[in-house]
């Protein structure tokens, strides 16, 4: 019999749940964040208030609404609780954009509107409390969205600007700059078009802080220049996965 009671103690025992100490999450309407599993691993998202924070594709979620949360990751029978709190990030609106004279390619003021909405996604996407990772993000996310909408084409009327990267999807590295330019120009950061309108390899230039940083999501680089209107040479490491996106556990 006491042998019974011990083998159903431990039974209980390996069913209870094992509680990690609570995390603070910090995050943006828009914004999206994920969790780093194994296939092989039970993954469940628990959020207290659905309307604030929503879960994605199972493994990700996305802040919809500024507010405090609470969550509860599920991983197998270890539990990650998190108190998160939602900010609202003031973008620029259209009509307050500036260097628009470097993004705007052949748009009239229809298509640049249209470019906007969906650049707009993307930029939101990309928040982080930290100005640096949100330009590896936003990099990330733009050439994410290439490799999955766009091709690479020289003919057309918009393959040089905005609307031919996120509208047409058809572009060219100018497109991808200027795509890029648009995105920062919402965050609030000014853009530079390095090599505009030459035979030659095009990125943005951009200042965060103290320091310009190169932006080009066609070779994945988001780093700070090695020199004036110089871009790296090699290409950054973290642009190399998606773990810009995880919350640590």
């Amino acid at each position: 019999m006491k042998k019974i009671i011990i083998v159903l103690c431990m039974m209980l025992m390996s069913m209870t749940p094992i509680y990690a100490q609570e995390k603070s999450l910090t995050t943006y309407v828009g914004a999206l964040n994920c969790f780093a599993v194994d296939d092989d691993v039970t993954l469940k998202i628990d959020i207290a208030h659905p309307k604030i924070m929503k879960v994605v594709n199972g493994n990700s979620i996305m802040a919809t609404k500024a507010g405090q949360t609470t969550m509860k990751v599920t991983i197998d029978e270890q539990v990650y609780p998190f108190k998160v709190i939602v900010k609202k990030k003031k973008l620029v609106a259209f009509k307050n954009l500036k260097d628009r004279k470097a993004w705007i390619g052949k748009m009239n003021e229809k298509q640049a509107k249209k470019a906007y909405k969906e650049a707009l996604v993307l930029v939101k996407q990309a928040l982080s409390p930290n100005k640096e990772k949100t330009l590896k993000r936003l990099t990330l996310l733009l050439r994410h969205y290439f490799d999955q909408m766009a091709t690479y084409n020289t003919k057309g009327k918009h393959y040089n600007d905005p609307y031919g990267y996120f509208v047409d999807h058809k572009v060219t590295c100018a497109g991808a700059t200027r795509a890029t330019g648009l995105c920062l120009n919402i965050l609030g950061y000014r853009f530079e078009h390095v090599n505009a309108n030459k035979y030659d390899h095009q990125w943005a230039r951009t200042k965060v802080g103290k320091s310009y940083y190169a932006v080009d999501p066609f070779t994945y680089i988001c780093a700070k220049e090695p020199g004036v209107r110089q871009l790296p040479k090699e290409m950054t490491s973290d642009l190399m996965d998606d773990s810009l996106f995880e919350i640590s556990l």
